[in-house]
């Protein structure tokens, strides 16, 4: 069974994590772990300085939009476009074999 690891946060600290997270588990051996993108905010204009978005990526979903890279790489990825909240928790972070909380 593949791992599963959940990233919870892709804005300024997630998507600085995302890079070398996406190369380290894009070379790991079949099957290659899943990753589970988790945020509920969108890219503006005043995250272009602090975090890993290009101008294209304003107004898309910051898990979506990381989502895009690490498809890219090979990875198998699963979004969960909303806050973590009391309620969602349990269902995030249910079955993962490591999860990152970058907020």
């Amino acid at each position: 069974m593949a791992e599963r690891v959940v990233l919870i946060g892709c804005g300024g600290i997630g998507s600085q994590l995302a890079g070398p997270l996406v190369r380290y588990l894009s070379r790991r051996p079949e099957p290659r772990p899943l990753l589970v993108l988790v945020d509920g905010d969108a890219f503006e204009a005043g995250n272009l300085t602090r975090q890993a978005c290009a101008g294209g990526d304003l107004g898309t979903n910051k898990a979506e939009a990381l989502a895009r890279v690490a498809r890219s790489a090979g990875l198998a990825v699963q979004v969960v476009a909303e806050f973590v909240t009391g309620a969602n928790v349990g269902h995030v972070v249910r079955e993962r074999d490591l999860v990152l909380l970058a907020v």
